[in-house]
C-alpha cells in the first residue's frame, strides 16, 4: 500500500498508478457542529470548545479507481494520531452526483468528542482508500484551543486627556464645558489569536446605550480604534457620559471595558455664605467658615481665601488655596497690618473642576485691642435672712442684684448653707467698642476678656451631716512628736492639737476640755479662740490611766459641734537603750574612718529586751552585736521606737559638744546614717555619734558611740599569696600569704575558696563580718569555702573540702584594718594528685637494651624521653650515678655522683671528669617531679666500661675458608668468608656473682 500525504493548499496530479487521485482538507473546529451541514471552505485556526472537534474535507478523488471509504485521525503533529487514531466512525459523506471513478463521495465532515488542552496545536488528518487499494491522505494546518479572553483593551485618550494627565479608567470622572468634546481612542491587545472585530456605545452608566447605540468600529492595522470628535453629542444634565467598548478575538471570545465618566459643566458654582467673627484682637487669629458653595455638575476643587479693606479686595491678605473639602480657615500673622477700630472683609472664591468661579463675602470684621471694664463679683447666701427689727434691711440682705460696692458688700456671703447650689451676682461688665455685656468673665467681641473674682464662698459639709473633704479630728501629741501618740511618760503635762481643715467653712471659735476615761474632768472648757493646739502643765496624771481631749468647734454659720481624741496612756517606763557603732559595718564598731569628709554610723537594740540582743566578739577586732528577730514579738508596745535623731560632736561628756559638728537630725526609723561634706580634723581629732531614740510614749534613750578618728584613707594594700601553681591535695589546702599593709594596724584576715574568679577586683568590704553581701551572694562567689575569719594569722589550712582532679580554683585572702577598709588578693591554682607519666632511658646507642657498654672511664652520657604530666607538666629532673660491687642482687649500691637537678627542658645529660672502674657495673638513677611536687624514680640498665679494641679476624675470597681465591668468574658479584671469635662476657670470677646479662 502506498500513502500520499498532502497539505491543504496543494493540488496533486499523479503520473504513476495514482495519477488523477488528489485530496483537499479543511479544519473548522467546533463551529457549525449544531448545523446539519458544516460550511465547506472555511478554515478555523482557534476554538474555545475544550471537548469538540469537527473536520470538513473536500476534493478527494480518484478517476481511475474511485474512493471507496474514508478514515480520519487527530494528533499534535501533521499526520499524527496521538489524540485519536485513524477510524471511520464519525464521518458523514456529502451527497454528490457523478463522483469521479464511481467512488462513494469526494467530500464530507467528521465530528468527535476529544479532550483538548490549552496552548496546544492539534492537526486533523483524513485519508481516502480507493478501490485499487491506494491511499489518498491530507492534514489540516492546525487548530489551537483559546482558553483566555483578550488580554486587554486600553483607553489611550478620553476627550483631551491621556493617562499621563489623569486617570481616565472606569470609576474616574473628567469634566468638560462643551457637549461636542466627547472623543476617545483605545487599543487592543491579544497576542495569541488577534482581534476579529470591535464595537462601542455611549451611555450614562457602564455598557449602556441611552446616549449612542452600539456601533461596530473599524480596527486599524495597529490594533486601535477611535470615537471621532463631535461624532456623538454628550448630555449636559450633569449625568456622566461613559464610552463602553467591546472586542472579539478570532477564537470568538469577547471582552468589554468602560471608560471614565465625562461630565459636562457649563455653569459656575452657586454662591455661598462666609462667616467670620464680628470683632478680633490685633494679634488674634481670624477663623472663618463658609457653606453653600454648590455645583450640581462638577464638585468644588479648591477655595481661595483673601482679606482686604473692601469686599473682594486682597490688600491685607493676598490669598491662600485650600482643597475643596475644607470649610474653614484661620488667617494668622496679620498683627502689623491690622489697626484698632478699622473694619475688614474676607472673600472666599470657590473654583469648580472646569475652573469656573463664584464668590462669597464676610460681614465686616472689627478690630478691638482693649478688654472690657469689669465690676465686683460676690457670693450670695443660699438661705433667706431676716432682721426682725428692720424690714428694709431684711429686703436689702436678700436682694439678688447690686450696683454699688456698698450694696454688694452687704450681700456677700462667707459660707454656704446649701450643698446643691451656689448663687452669685456681679456689677455689669462693659466694653464701649464692641458693646458686649458678659458675666463674671467678660469677653468682648474681639475675644478679649476681663475677670473679676469674688472673695470666696466656703462649703460647710459637717453642718449638712456629710463627711468632710479630708481628716477632721483631735490628736494627743508630745513635744517634737509627729502625729497622734498613744503613750507618754510625763505625768504633769498634757498636750493636744486639732485640725478642722477638712470642712472648708472657716471656724470662728475653739474650746478645749481634758477628761479621764472614767469621766473625771481634769480641765473644764477653756476658751482657745482660733488656736489649733494647747498645752496644760502642773497636772497630776496617774500612771497607767488614759486621758483624752474634747474640742468644741463653732464655724462662720454659727454651727457648733464637738470632737474627741482617741486618748493617751501614761507610761512611765523609760526606753531601753541600744548600741551605737562607728563605721558602715553593721553591728561592728570601727575606731578609724578613712575619709575626713564622709562619716558613717549604725545602731540597733533600742527598746529591745536583753535576751533579744547577742554580743558578738570578733577576735582581734572590736565587739559587735546581733539581734534575735524571734524575740521582737515580745517587745512592749510603749518600747517601740517611732523615730531616731542623730548628731555628731567632739565630746560626748557635755550636751553642747555632742552636736557641735552635726546637729541632731531626724532620720525617721533608719538605723544607718551617712553625713557628707564635713571638714573634720584628720588623724588627731576624735569624734562621737550620738543617737536619740523616741519611743511610742515619747520617752527618750540617748546613747553615744565610743569615738572615732578620721583621715585614714590610705586603705589596705593587699599582699601576695605564697602558694604553688599546682596543688597535690584535694581534701585540705594549706595557705600562706604576706605583704598586707595599712597606715593603721591590720585588724584581721579572712580567707575563701571558689571555682570562679567573679569576686576578683571587687570591694571585699561587702564579704567580711557585717558586710552588705547576702548569704546567697557569698555562696555564688565563694563556692567551696566561705569567707572565714582567721584572726591575725597569715598561715592557715582549709579542711573539709573536696576538690576535683584537674580543676582550677581561686583562693582569696582579705585583710581589714582598724578603719574598716579592706584589701583582697587572689591566687589561681590547679589540683593535680597524680604522679608523672613514666618514660624510658638509654645510656647506649639504643633504648630497651639489656645492658650497655661505655667505651670511656672518664665520661658517661644518658638520654631520656616520654616523661610527662597532662595537668601540671614536668617541673624538674634529678640524675645521679651509682655503682655496684658486683652484679649480684645482694651487692651494695654506692653513689658515685650525687643528685644533679635539671630543668624540664633537658632530654640528655653528660657526666664528665669521672673515674669509672671497668670492673664494676654502673647505673644512672632518675627522680622525675611534676608541677604539683609529686615524683617517680627510674633507673637505667646496667652499664659496663669496656675500653678494649676488637681482635682482628680473617677474611678470604670464596666459600672455602682454607683456600683464598684469586680469580672470580663474575664481574657483578663476589663471595667471601669471615672467621671471628664469638666471646661473651661471663661476669666476675667471684663464685657468688651472677651474670649481668
Amino acid at each position: 500500500m502506498t500513502v500520499l500525504d498532502l497539505k491543504v493548499e496543494i493540488s496533486l496530479v499523479l503520473t504513476d498508478s495514482l495519477k488523477s487521485e488528489h485530496s483537499v482538507l479543511l479544519w473548522t473546529g467546533a463551529d457549525g457542529t449544531d448545523e446539519n451541514t458544516p460550511e465547506l471552505g472555511v478554515d478555523v485556526d482557534y476554538t474555545v470548545d475544550t471537548t469538540t472537534v469537527t473536520v470538513t474535507f473536500d476534493g478527494f478523488e480518484s478517476h481511475l479507481h474511485g474512493v471507496m471509504m474514508y478514515e480520519w485521525a487527530v494528533g499534535t503533529s501533521p499526520g499524527g494520531e496521538d489524540v485519536q487514531p485513524f477510524m471511520s466512525e464519525g464521518i458523514i459523506h456529502s451527497e454528490e452526483e457523478n463522483v469521479a471513478g464511481d467512488g462513494v463521495t469526494s467530500s464530507g465532515h467528521a465530528h468527535a468528542t476529544l479532550p483538548l488542552e490549552p496552548e496546544t496545536m492539534y492537526y486533523a488528518s483524513v485519508r481516502g482508500i480507493t478501490n485499487g487499494g491506494n491511499v489518498v491522505q491530507s492534514s489540516s494546518d492546525g487548530l489551537q484551543l483559546m482558553f483566555h479572553h483578550l488580554q486587554s483593551i486600553l483607553t489611550g485618550k478620553l476627550t483631551d486627556k491621556i493617562p499621563s494627565d489623569q486617570d481616565i479608567t472606569s470609576g474616574n470622572s473628567l469634566y468638560q464645558t462643551t457637549t461636542d468634546s466627547l472623543t476617545a481612542q483605545w487599543t487592543y491587545n491579544d497576542t495569541e489569536s488577534g482581534i476579529e472585530r470591535g464595537w462601542y456605545s455611549v451611555g450614562t452608566y457602564p455598557f449602556a446605550e441611552d446616549i449612542a447605540s452600539m456601533v461596530e468600529v473599524e480596527i486599524s492595522s495597529m490594533d486601535f480604534s477611535t470615537l471621532p470628535l463631535a461624532y456623538v453629542t454628550a448630555v449636559d444634565t450633569g449625568k456622566p457620559n461613559i464610552i463602553s467598548v467591546w472586542a472579539e478575538n478570532k477564537a470568538g471570545l469577547v471582552s468589554e471595558v468602560a471608560t471614565g465618566s465625562v461630565i459636562i459643566d457649563k455653569t459656575p458654582p452657586e454662591e455661598g455664605f462666609v462667616s467670620c467673627p464680628d470683632y478680633v484682637g490685633v494679634n488674634a487669629p481670624i477663623l472663618c467658615t463658609w457653606h453653600g458653595f454648590l455645583d450640581k455638575q462638577s464638585p468644588i476643587q479648591k477655595y481661595i481665601i483673601t482679606m482686604g479693606s473692601q469686599q473682594g479686595s486682597n490688600n491685607i491678605y493676598n490669598g491662600t488655596e485650600v482643597p475643596g473639602f475644607i470649610s474653614e480657615y484661620s488667617i494668622q500673622g496679620l498683627g502689623d497690618q491690622l489697626h484698632h477700630g478699622d473694619k475688614y472683609y474676607v472673600t472666599v472664591t470657590a473654583v469648580n473642576f472646569v475652573d469656573m468661579e463664584s464668590y462669597g463675602f464676610s460681614s465686616e470684621i472689627g478690630i478691638d485691642s482693649t478688654p472690657p471694664t469689669y465690676g465686683k463679683v460676690i457670693d450670695l447666701h443660699t438661705t433667706y435672712r431676716v432682721d426682725v427689727t428692720d424690714t428694709e434691711m431684711t429686703l436689702a440682705m436678700n436682694a439678688k442684684k447690686c450696683d454699688t460696692d456698698d450694696e454688694c458688700d452687704l450681700l456677700d456671703a462667707t459660707c454656704s448653707e446649701s450643698m446643691t447650689s451656689v448663687s452669685a451676682t456681679w456689677q455689669a461688665f462693659q466694653d464701649p467698642e464692641s458693646g458686649v455685656y458678659v458675666s463674671v468673665k467678660g469677653v468682648n467681641g474681639a475675644d478679649l476678656t476681663s475677670v473679676a473674682t469674688s472673695n470666696g464662698l466656703y462649703m460647710s459639709y459637717l453642718s449638712q451631716g456629710m463627711n468632710p473633704l479630708s481628716h477632721v479630728g483631735v490628736a494627743d501629741v508630745l513635744e517634737n512628736s509627729v502625729g497622734d501618740v498613744n503613750f507618754q511618760s510625763s505625768d504633769h503635762t498634757y498636750r493636744a492639737s486639732w485640725d478642722m481643715s477638712g470642712d472648708p467653712c472657716p471656724v470662728s471659735n475653739y474650746e478645749w476640755k481634758i477628761q479621764r476615761l472614767d469621766g473625771l474632768v481634769v480641765q473644764d472648757w477653756l476658751q482657745m479662740n482660733l488656736n489649733t493646739d494647747g498645752m496644760t502643765d502642773g497636772l497630776g496624771l496617774e500612771n497607767g490611766k488614759m486621758y483624752y481631749s474634747l474640742v468644741k468647734v463653732t464655724n462662720k454659720l454659727n454651727y457648733t459641734y464637738i470632737l474627741r481624741s482617741d486618748g493617751v496612756t501614761i507610761e512611765k517606763n523609760p526606753l531601753l537603750p541600744g548600741k551605737v557603732f562607728d563605721g558602715d559595718v553593721r553591728g561592728y564598731d570601727i575606731n578609724y574612718l578613712p575619709s575626713s569628709n564622709i562619716i558613717y554610723a549604725n545602731w540597733d537594740g533600742f527598746g529591745l529586751p536583753a535576751d533579744a540582743i547577742a554580743q558578738v566578739d570578733v577576735l582581734s577586732g572590736n565587739p559587735g552585736m546581733q539581734v534575735d528577730e524571734a524575740q521582737l514579738e515580745a517587745q512592749n508596745p510603749n518600747q517601740e521606737v517611732v523615730y531616731y535623731e542623730v548628731a555628731v560632736g567632739t565630746d560626748r561628756r557635755f550636751p553642747k559638744t555632742r552636736d557641735d559638728v552635726v546637729p541632731f537630725t531626724n532620720v525617721y526609723l533608719n538605723k544607718t546614717v551617712i553625713f557628707y561634706d564635713l571638714e573634720l580634723t584628720p588623724l588627731t581629732g576624735i569624734y562621737y555619734f550620738t543617737v536619740k531614740a523616741y519611743s511610742a510614749s515619747y520617752s527618750i534613750a540617748t546613747v553615744t558611740s565610743n569615738g572615732f578618728q578620721v583621715g585614714f584613707d590610705g586603705g589596705v594594700t593587699a599582699g601576695i599569696i605564697v602558694m604553688e601553681r599546682y596543688i597535690p591535695t584535694y581534701t585540705y589546702l594549706e595557705i600562706q600569704f604576706e605583704g598586707f599593709s595599712s597606715k593603721l594596724d591590720i585588724l584581721m584576715y579572712y580567707v575563701a575558696l571558689s571555682n570562679n574568679s567573679d569576686a576578683n577586683n571587687t570591694n571585699c568590704k561587702a564579704y567580711i563580718d557585717g558586710g552588705s553581701a547576702t548569704v546567697e551572694e557569698k555562696k555564688e562567689l565563694f563556692t567551696d569555702y566561705d569567707v572565714t575569719n582567721i584572726n591575725k594569722y597569715t598561715v592557715t589550712t582549709m579542711t573539709g573540702i573536696n576538690l576535683t582532679q584537674g580543676a582550677t580554683y581561686y583562693v582569696y585572702a582579705m585583710g581589714t584594718d582598724k578603719s574598716g577598709a579592706c584589701g583582697m588578693v587572689m591566687h589561681e591554682f590547679t589540683v593535680d594528685t597524680t604522679q608523672p607519666d613514666r618514660g624510658r632511658i638509654k645510656t647506649g646507642p639504643y633504648y630497651d637494651m639489656p645492658v650497655t657498654y661505655n667505651q670511656a672511664n672518664t665520661s658517661l652520657y644518658v638520654y631520656w624521653e616520654g616523661y610527662g604530666d597532662d595537668v601540671s607538666d614536668i617541673a624538674t629532673y634529678e640524675v645521679s650515678i651509682w655503682r655496684n660491687k658486683s652484679c649480684s642482687v645482694d651487692a651494695e649500691s654506692e653513689m658515685v655522683v650525687s643528685w644533679i637537678t635539671l630543668s624540664n627542658n633537658y632530654t640528655d645529660y653528660s657526666f664528665i671528669d669521672q673515674s669509672l672502674n671497668k670492673s664494676e657495673p654502673l647505673v644512672v638513677k632518675f627522680i622525675i617531679t611534676n608541677g604539683a611536687g609529686l615524683s617517680i624514680t627510674d633507673e637505667s640498665v646496667p652499664i659496663l666500661v669496656d675500653m678494649t679494641k676488637p681482635t682482628p679476624g680473617k677474611v678470604v675470597d670464596g666459600w672455602d675458608f682454607k683456600k683464598d681465591r684469586v680469580w672470580v668468574n663474575s664481574p657483578n658479584s663476589a663471595k667471601g668468608s669471615i672467621l671471628h671469635l664469638n666471646s661473651i662476657w661471663s661476669g666476675m670470677s667471684n663464685s657468688s656473682s651472677i651474670n649481668c646479662i
